[in-house]
Parts: C-alpha cells; structure tokens; sequence
C-alpha cells in the first residue's frame, strides 16, 4: 500500500537545492522531471507495520531509469538529510520507476508554474533595487504580486499602468532633449502640442512615434533599437490594461502576463538608459 508522508514538491525542490550547492549536475539532469512516492507496509488491520521506515520510488521519464537505477546510491545521503525534516523518516529501499505519460505532463505543468512564480519573484527583487522611477517601479511589483496571487485582470492593470508611466518619462525626456537645444522652435512646439498638451493617451502615444521615426538612429546608437516596435509593443500592453480595467469580459492568460513581463524585463534597462541621454544631451 500507499502513503504520501511528506509535501511531493517540497521534498524535489529540497534535494535539487543539495545536488546544486554540491555541483552534481549529472544527477541533476536526471531529476528534471520527476515524481516522488513514499511506500509503506501495513499488516493485515491496515495498520502502518513501521511508521518510520519506507521505501522511496522515484518515478521518471523511460529515458531515465536506467541511468538514475545506477545513481541511487548516491542519492541516499541527500534523501536521509531531508527526510529528517519530516519527522525523522528512515529510507529502505530507493527505487526507480516509471512516470507515465499523463503524470509526466501534471509533473510539467507544475513545473512551468514554479518557473513562472519564481521569475515574478525575480523580477521584484531585480525591480527593487533598480535605479528606476519609484510610481513604475511601484506598479510592477503590483503586477507581479497579482500574478504570485493569480489576479490576471488586476496584474494587467498594473502592467498597463506601468508601461504608461514609461511614456511619460520616455516623452518627457525628449521634451527636455528638444529644449536643450536639440532641435528648432517649430519642433519643440509640434512636440508640446502633438505629445505633452494631448490629454488622450493613445494621440500622445501616436505623437511620440511620430517623433522618434527621424531618430530612431540616435536611439539605436544609445541601445533602443527598433524603438517604432517598442512604442507599439507599449501601446498593445495599454491597450490589455484598458480591457481589463473595465468590464469588457476580457480573460487575460497567465501565460500572455508572464510574456510581457518577460518583454518588459527585456527591454527596462535600454528604456531608462535612453531616457537618461535624452535628459542630459
């Protein structure tokens, strides 16, 4: 018979943490995909035989068993360290079984959230302590804090909100860079009205590609390259704000969400890195 006597995903992550602390990459690889049993012996009243002792069974893909029957050994001291943590628990046998296919796709699938939840995780800490403006700082960790805690439609908000802010400053820095004398009268006063006075967020928006299509080499040169499709990479992810933060009945993905923040992770640095040379030319 069976018993979980410990949380599955918990007892994986731990013997990951000690095979990567001591480099032991090559067992490692073989625990990429991986689900861990417990096995008891009851008696014939159902009783536990020896509560404190049990087999393990390590099931993975096909590919695997027969590298990792080898290595089972040199799991035990990795597997005995962790399993005092759950009540002082003592391994008979390590064995090595079979993970079928369709537990081979829950096993993925927990897996690609967990890579999910810790690129959120991530990517606050990265943001925290970055030189950035603190009010788009402030909303990206709104948006991955909603995602930790899946509110989609509040994490798209958030974004949104957040890359709005980017063109703000993005648009105030060339305003700065046109009155610092880097472009003609007429020009600073097509960009005041066309970008700064615009009280609607997609003309704005429109006004600043306009702007930066002349320039887009000058951008280039300081590290924002094909800002033309950043603007309107910008512009889709505003636009997903405004469908969420209203009641549209939009559905908005995990997924599309760790996308953008993927993007936005990307490209954040190049952004501020082009806001302060427009600011100081």
């Amino acid at each position: 018979m069976l018993r979980i006597f410990f949380d599955n995903d918990v007892f994986i992550h731990s013997i990951r943490e000690y095979l990567e602390y001591d480099n032991e990459y090559e067992l490692l690889s073989l625990l990429t995909i991986v689900k861990v049993e417990a096995r008891n012996d009851f008696n014939d009243y159902g009783l536990d035989i020896n509560p404190y002792r049990h087999d393990l069974l390590l099931k993975v893909p096909v590919t695997k068993i027969k590298e990792l029957s080898i290595q089972t050994e040199k799991l035990r001291p990795y597997i005995n360290e962790i399993c005092q943590t759950f009540g002082g628990i003592y391994i008979n046998q390590i064995m090595v079984g079979l993970l079928t296919s369709k537990e081979q796709q829950e096993v993925e699938k927990v897996s690609l959230l967990d890579h999910h939840l810790n690129f959120y995780h991530n990517l606050i800490k990265v943001v925290s302590n970055a030189t950035i403006d603190d009010i788009e700082k402030t909303y990206i960790i709104e948006s991955c804090n909603c995602l930790l805690n899946g509110n989609n439609l509040a994490a798209a908000t958030m974004l949104g909100c957040a890359i709005e802010r980017v063109v703000i400053l993005l648009a105030n820095s060339c305003l700065l860079y046109l009155e610092n004398g880097n472009g003609s009268e007429q020009e600073l006063k097509n960009f005041t009205d066309k970008v700064i006075n615009r009280k609607n967020a997609n003309d704005r928006l429109s006004g600043l590609i306009n702007f930066v299509k002349p320039k887009k080499d000058l951008f280039a040169e300081n590290g924002f390259e094909n800002v033309e499709i950043h603007l309107s990479h910008f512009d889709f992810i505003r636009q997903l704000r405004n469908e969420a933060g209203h009641p549209t009945g939009t559905i908005i993905s995990e997924e599309d969400l760790f996308n953008h923040l993927i993007y936005y992770n990307d490209i954040f640095k190049k952004t501020h890195k082009i806001i302060e040379f427009l600011q100081r030319t």
